[in-house]
């Protein structure tokens, strides 16, 4: 009888495939952490801290000059009407920053323009759905109303200092 070599045995590749598998799981596992890291981890306090009051600042411009409106989102395309404050307002372009609510990546922002009839208007890249923090604030940035929004909405969504 002539014995076979190690290699050539069924039992010693039985018993490495267990640990082999452990070890390939492990790297596939890693690899696969470091691609998916969360959006919502914030690395520097202290500046997300000084933003916020900063903010907080612009949103009590927009209390101070009364700023009101209403936001509706119909076919591709977003429209803005002020309710109240609009007087205040130059009639230049307002930026429109969508955030999502846990995917940085899917974040983006227009520039809503007045038409003839005094609304703002910006079309929108896509179909957005789901759930946004969406923020109104002109060129120079002096003020900002924000809201978490839910699309699709129907009819329109009212805006002021104090919504959230």
């Amino acid at each position: 009888m002539q014995s076979k070599r190690w290699y050539q045995q069924f039992w010693p590749w039985f018993l490495l495939a267990f640990p082999l598998s452990a070890v390939i799981a492990s790297f596939v596992t890693l690899f696969i952490f470091l691609g998916a890291q969360p959006d919502m981890v914030v690395d520097d306090y202290y500046k997300k801290g000084k933003a916020i009051n900063f903010q907080k600042e612009k949103q009590s411009k927009a209390l101070e000059l009364g700023l009101a409106a209403q936001v509706s989102f119909t076919e591709g395309q977003v429209v803005i009407e002020f309710t109240g404050g609009g007087e205040s307002l130059d009639g230049s372009a307002l930026n429109l920053d969508f955030y999502h609510t846990t995917q940085a990546k899917r974040d983006f922002s227009v520039l809503a323009a007045k038409n003839g009839k005094g609304q703002y208007v910006a079309a929108l890249p896509e179909d957005i759905v789901h759930k946004w923090q969406l923020s109104i604030m002109p060129f120079d940035q002096s003020w900002r109303l924000r809201r978490t929004i839910t699309l699709p909405h129907p009819g329109a969504l009212e805006f002021d200092p104090y919504s959230h």
